[in-house]
Formats: structure tokens, sequence, C-alpha cells
């Protein structure tokens, strides 16, 4: 596998029988939505903003995003962030069939600054994406996690930039949840499905300190981690839980519209 994907024509086409996969299955699901109206709110302001899903939640995000059958708004252009490691080349292809831009790297973790692989860059190309209007996409636990548990560098996006951030969560009743890492939930098509938009996530103007920053980066994630969880519960699926290596944040549950 190493192999195939060190070559540009093996990725390019694992990518668009990916996303060709990805729309058969969005297509023959029936799909409960919830805070659709917030996120169509979102998506009608003048304001661009970060839309995030947890890594193991990526398969059906791109066509949730460019689905138009529920919304007043067209969906904004968005650029996605994806790891330069070789799993990311064939996501990276598979985003492209539904119009959605990649900028390659790794979120901006401080304490890992000796491994960012493209990280700053990446960055700098998010922040002048957001301040053009468009918006972004991240996964904040990606690409090794710990499982939904955010990193620093979502939030210290929305800080610089001012942009709010929309979490996004997902399931199905027909699909499997892989042994990897970040419990990756692989859909399958003919089933019902939840979308679960949680409440938008505003930085607050100004705080930029890194007590700040760790306030913002914790209510992005107990934000992202309910949105999941609801989804679950919604298709009677046991929720996925974060990784127990770290402790489990301590907040109210959002009230989904």
């Amino acid at each position: 596998m190493k192999k195939l994907l060190q070559s540009p024509a093996a990725v390019w086409l694992l990518g668009r029988i990916a996303a060709a996969y990805i729309r058969f299955v969005y297509a023959t699901t029936r799909w409960e939505r919830v805070g659709w109206e917030a996120a169509d709110a979102a998506r009608s302001s003048e304001k661009a903003g970060v839309l995030c899903f947890w890594h193991g939640r990526i398969a059906e995000s791109a066509a949730v995003w460019r689905d138009r059958r529920w919304s007043k708004a067209v969906a904004k252009d968005v650029t996605i962030l994806i790891s330069s490691n070789r799993d990311g080349a064939v996501i990276a292809s598979a985003m492209k069939p539904f119009s959605i831009d990649v900028v390659r790297g790794s979120a901006a973790n401080k304490k890992k600054a000796a491994k960012q692989k493209g990280g700053v860059s990446a960055f700098r190309s998010l922040i002048k994406t957001l301040r053009a209007g468009k918006w972004a996409a991240i996964t904040p636990d990606g690409p090794r996690g710990p499982r939904m548990r955010a990193q620093a560098g979502v939030a210290a996006l929305a800080a610089t930039t001012g942009a709010p951030v929309l979490p996004l969560g997902w399931s199905v009743t027909n699909g499997k949840l892989l042994g990897s890492w970040d419990r990756f939930l692989l859909p399958r098509p003919f089933g019902r499905g939840a979308v679960v938009f949680g409440p938008l996530i505003e930085p607050e103007p100004g705080k930029r300190s890194e007590e700040d920053i760790e306030a913002l980066r914790l209510r992005i994630e107990q934000g992202l981690i309910a949105a999941t969880q609801e989804a679950d519960r919604l298709l009677g699926r046991e929720p996925v839980e974060p990784d127990p290596a770290l402790p489990a944040p301590e907040a109210a549950e959002p009230e989904f519209a």
C-alpha cells in the first residue's frame, strides 16, 4: 500500500473512488437533520467561519456541506486542512470532486513544534482564506489524535481571525466502526443517518492569551463531542467516547435546535 500511495495516478484514482462512494452512500441514506437552521444562518452570513468535525467522521462531511436540498444558502467555498502524510493524499484527492480546496499540513501545536509538517504555512493559508471570506474546515484531532481531543490550532485560528466555529457531527445506522485510533466510522448505503450541527462558537474579541486560547479550545472540543455523540444517540448507536488518556471536559450539554 505504501508503494501504491507513492504513485500520483494511484492516489488520484483512489480519491475519485472514495468520492464516488461517499456520494453514493449519502444519496441512499435517509437523513435526519438537527441544527440545520443555525448552520444555514452561518452559511448565509458574509462572515466566514471554521467548520469542524472529528477525524473519524471525515467520510460524509464533504457531502453534508455541499448538500443544497435543505439549505436556503449556497454552500460557501471551503478550504480543508489535510495532513501531509500518504493517507492525507488520498483524502485530499477525494475532496476535489466536491469542489473543496485543500491545504496540506498539520494544525499548529506548540507542544509538538519539532514535528510540524507544513503547519505554519498551512495556518497562514487558512488565515488568508478566512480573511478572503471563504470558510475553512479542520479535523481538530487530526492527523494522529488523541481521538476527539481538539488541538490548539483550531482555537488559535478562530481567535486570530475572529471567525466563529461550527461543529458538525453525523452518524449512520448502517456503518462499521473501525479499530483505528480515531474509531473511523465507515458508512454503508441504504441506512438511516443523522446530521447534527452544534451551536456556533464565537471567539471573544481580543482574547488571544494562552489561557484564552485554551478556554476556546475546550469550548470547541466540548461542542464537537456533544454534536457527534448526539448524532450517534439519535440513531441508537453507542456514542464513541473521547480518548480516555485525557480528562473528560466538564460542561453542560448544548441545546440542539
